[in-house]
């Protein structure tokens, strides 16, 4: 059990994606109890993910100049990841930026209901399209972090 929590695999890979799915429960069991228990909205999940992803890299990149600054060697070793790191860090969020927008302006369908307006997400452009960038982000970062 020690291998399994001690691995970077573990830690940055499985803990987000189960962080992710508690993110899921928690939205659906909050809800009210005459409300449907799961909705299409609590699998938006993607821009989240993404969001976590690039928190990851960055605690990575924190960590990796600390050990760089007791050892010199380290240093060395890292030093073009570390330089490196600030561009990846500004195309994840670019990236995030985009799917977010990409979002707002594809993302939802107007119902009115009477005289009222209300929004809802479209499954593709909404949650599909999302979804599978924070999942390729975080599978990015997993890999930047494992090597």
């Amino acid at each position: 059990m020690i291998e399994i929590f001690s691995s970077k695999l573990f830690r940055y890979l499985a803990v987000p994606l189960i962080t992710t799915i508690l993110g899921i429960l928690i939205k659906s069991v909050s809800k009210k109890d005459d409300s449907i228990w799961f909705v299409k909205d609590d699998f938006a999940f993607g821009l989240n993910m993404s969001v976590a992803a690039i928190l990851l890299f960055l605690m990575n990149c924190v960590t990796i100049a600390e050990k760089s600054q007791v050892d010199s060697t380290f240093l060395n070793q890292t030093k073009d990841f570390l330089i490196n790191s600030s561009w990846i860090i500004t195309g994840l969020t670019f990236g995030l930026w985009g799917i977010s927008t990409i979002v707002r302006k594809l993302g939802w369908e107007k119902k009115t209901v009477g005289s009222a307006i209300t929004y809802d997400l479209k499954i593709f452009w909404g949650i599909i399209i999302p979804d599978a960038y924070g999942l390729i982000t975080l599978i990015i970062v997993v890999s930047l972090i494992g090597n």
